[in-house]
Order: structure tokens, then C-alpha cells, then sequence
């Protein structure tokens, strides 16, 4: 991509940058639940709309979809996804902002304003430079992230279907590193996160005849302790997976041996192998050891969020744009971070947390980066707080990717 084009990048942000801020006022002062996310879409949907843009709303409830088309010619052209998530957290914001939630018990603590906000930003860039640009950047504002999974519900729902697509980025705000940082990591960098339940079904009697009954507390007190030997003996201590059970609900009175037990918990892995020999292991342990002891115990497998896989060639190309301009788009926003050579940082090692972005590497090849917006309080939290004059550096690094890989990278 030339110069000119970049420098078209940083001027347009600097043009747009209160006009993103003021949208990402209005969505934090207004944060809705997913799938709930009513103003935030009407608000996204109405700017597209003066921009020109066709908006297919109303997908998966609440989610947005619209295309800009470069005028530019092309022999070749590429599509390029853009995912922003809109959905707010179930939490009572501590912070006193001007701005500050107007929703009793709602907030925005993980930064998903910005990221909705921001892509507006890039919107209005790419609309304004497009007969510069050939190809389609396909906008995809989603809903229920945090709970419910809009993105799949979106793909579900046909948004990579219509047209053939080439590759997906979508970035995250970031607490844990210094602002002004740049964190990006290869292959895995997420975890599936699965939903269990292991029903324990027994026998009721009175506590004064236990020889009647079969006491389902007891068979669930030795499942418990069952399964917790299967990371040990099922996973390689090289795999990173894990799970919990964080609940047990049974019995009616301290007099009756109970019938039923209901144990709930999550299982987190890195790959789809270490997540099916746990999903097989757990239920068949768990029905063994009730069998033994005259019980029956099924095993129910709730599919949660996969894990986010960034596709190696793409991530090592926005890994050399990033290390390329990320002095450049900092320059105005931290002059100590444009000259400092930590602005750029690899995540090692797979984060357990999830993300529901993984479903689109499912279907295309995508990369995943985040931004370092402020360092306050860590995500989920009534405290989490924004630098925002760190937005504009996500609406700049994700212009600039979008524009290199329809113009430069190599599919």
C-alpha cells in the first residue's frame, strides 16, 4: 500500500476521532445484555445508512451486516470480514465518567463499545478512501459475545455464505499489558469453553430403611472424586485443559435419601482432541462409577465457544504490518510508545478464558489481535476503564490491515 494511503489513514482518524468518542459515549451510557442490544444496532444501522451503505439488520435479533465495495479495479479482488461484538455485562459500573452507564446493573467492561464504535470509525475511512481501493470489507456488528454466542447464531444465520469470503480480523481492547501495546498470538490463543451436567439417578427411601434406596448424593460424592483423576491420566500434562465443577444440587429433607443429583460444570481446552477424550471420559466414568453402585448417571454436553485459532500465514502478516506502522500510528497518540520497541508483544501461550470470534476461523482464515487501551482495572470489572485516545489506535491499525491485505497480501 503507498504512503499516500496511509497518510490518508491518520488524517481521516484524526478528522473522525470525536465523532467515534461521541458514538462510544452513547453506547456506553446505553449498555444492553446480548441479544438485547436494540439501541446500540439502531445507532450502528443509522450511520451506515448515511454513509450510503445497504445494512442487513435484524440477523441473530439484534446483529448488522453491510459491505463497502472498492471502486478500483482488480483482476483479483479479495473480501475481507470485519467483526465488532456490541453486548454489555450484567455489572454495576464504579467509575464517574460524564458518560458513565445509565442502566442500573449493565456495563460496558470489556471494551466492546470501543470495538463497535471503532469499526464505525474504520467504516467511515474505507467509505471515504474506496475509490482508492479495490475488493469488499464485509462489517459484521454481532451481538452476544458474552452470553449466547451471536456470532455463531450470525453464521448460522448465513453471513459468510452469500459470497465467497477470503479472511476475517477482529481485535479486543487489552488491560494487562502497557497502553499503546500491541499483543498477537499464533494458532490456538483461546480456549473451547463447554457447558456438563452429570444427572445422578438413585433410589428414594426414608433414612430410617437406607437397604430400600439408592442414595444418589453418595454416587455423585465418588463421581466427583472419580472424574477429578482424568487430566492426570487422560491428557497429556503437555496440553493446556482443564475443568470444574462448580455446582452440586440434590435432595429434598435431611430424612430422605435423595434420588436425583445434579452436578454442573465447564471444561476448557485448547483442542478439539483433548476436548472430545474429556467429553468422552467424563461420561463414561461418571456412568461407570453409578452403575457400580446401583445408580444411572447420564452425561449432557453443552457446546460453548470455540477456541480462536489465528491462521499462521495471515497472523504473520498483520504480525509484520503491526511491527511495520505501529510506530507511525502512535506517533500523535504516545510519543514515548511510537519510540519504544515494546509496543509489539506475542502471546505465548493460549489464554483459558473464551471468545466467541472462534467460530469465524471456522469457515475462513482469520486473525485475532488486541490493543492495549488502559491498564486501570482488568476486564469484567465495575472499574474497567478506556484511555481513549487509544481508540484511534484501533481504528487505525485495523483500516490500515484491512487495506494491506486486499491490496498485499497473498491469499
Amino acid at each position: 500500500m503507498d504512503k499516500w494511503l496511509e497518510e490518508q489513514i491518520l488524517e481521516r482518524s484524526n478528522r473522525n476521532e470525536q465523532k467515534v468518542l461521541d458514538l462510544r459515549h452513547q453506547i456506553h451510557q446505553d449498555p444492553e445484555l446480548s441479544f438485547k442490544e436494540f439501541h446500540t444496532s439502531e445507532r450502528v444501522k443509522k450511520i451506515l445508512e448515511d454513509m450510503g451503505l445497504e445494512v442487513r439488520s435484524g440477523i441473530a435479533g439484534t446483529g448488522l451486516v453491510a459491505d463497502i465495495v472498492g471502486e478500483k479495479t482488480s483482476d483479483h479482488p479479495k473480501t475481507l470480514l470485519l467483526r465488532a461484538d456490541m453486548d454489555a455485562l450484567p455489572l454495576q459500573e464504579e467509575n464517574d465518567l460524564p458518560f458513565r452507564s445509565q442502566n442500573p446493573g449493565v456495563m460496558h467492561a470489556c471494551g466492546h463499545d470501543v470495538h463497535t464504535s471503532s469499526l464505525v470509525g474504520v467504516a467511515w475511512i474505507l467509505n471515504e478512501l474506496k475509490e482508492h481501493w479495490s475488493g469488499r470489507i464485509r462489517l459484521v456488528f454481532q451481538p452476544a459475545e458474552e452470553s449466547g454466542g451471536g456470532g455463531r447464531e450470525m453464521i448460522k444465520e448465513g453471513i459468510m455464505d452469500d459470497i465467497p469470503i477470503d479472511g476475517s480480523i477482529a481485535l479486543h481492547t487489552l488491560t494487562s499489558e502497557k497502553p499503546g501495546t500491541f499483543f498477537l498470538g499464533w494458532e490456538n490463543i483461546s480456549a473451547y469453553s463447554d457447558k456438563f451436567q452429570i444427572v445422578v439417578h438413585g433410589k428414594k427411601t426414608h433414612s430410617s430403611a437406607p437397604q430400600n434406596g439408592v442414595d444418589a448424593i453418595e454416587i455423585a460424592a465418588h463421581v466427583v472424586l472419580a472424574v477429578s483423576g482424568l487430566l492426570k491420566n487422560s491428557i497429556s500434562p503437555m496440553e493446556r485443559a482443564t475443568y470444574s465443577i462448580g455446582m452440586i444440587q440434590g435432595g429434598t429433607a435431611p430424612n430422605i435419601i435423595a434420588d436425583r443429583v445434579e452436578l454442573t460444570g465447564m471444561m476448557r481446552n485448547i483442542k478439539a482432541d483433548t476436548r472430545e477424550i474429556l467429553r468422552d471420559k467424563i461420561g463414561k466414568v461418571a456412568a461407570g462409577v453409578a452403575e457400580a453402585i446401583g445408580g444411572r448417571a447420564e452425561f449432557i454436553f453443552t457446546e460453548g465457544y470455540s477456541s480462536v485459532y489465528n491462521d499462521p500465514k495471515l497472523t504473520d502478516f498483520v504480525a509484520e504490518q503491526i511491527k511495520e506502522q505501529a510506530g507511525t500510528w502512535l506517533m500523535d497518540i504516545d510519543s514515548e510508545m511510537a519510540a519504544s520497541e515494546n509496543h509489539f508483544k506475542v502471546q505465548k501461550l493460549p489464554m483459558l478464558g473464551a471468545e466467541d470470534y472462534g467460530f469465524y476461523p471456522q469457515r475462513v482464515p482469520s486473525c485475532f489481535y488486541r490493543v492495549a487501551t488502559g491498564d486501570a482495572a482488568p476486564a469484567h470489572s465495575g472499574k474497567f476503564f478506556i484511555e481513549e485516545k487509544y481508540i484511534k489506535l484501533c481504528t487505525r491499525s485495523m483500516t490500515s490491515l484491512a487495506l494491506r491485505f486486499l491490496m498485499d497480501y497473498d491469499k
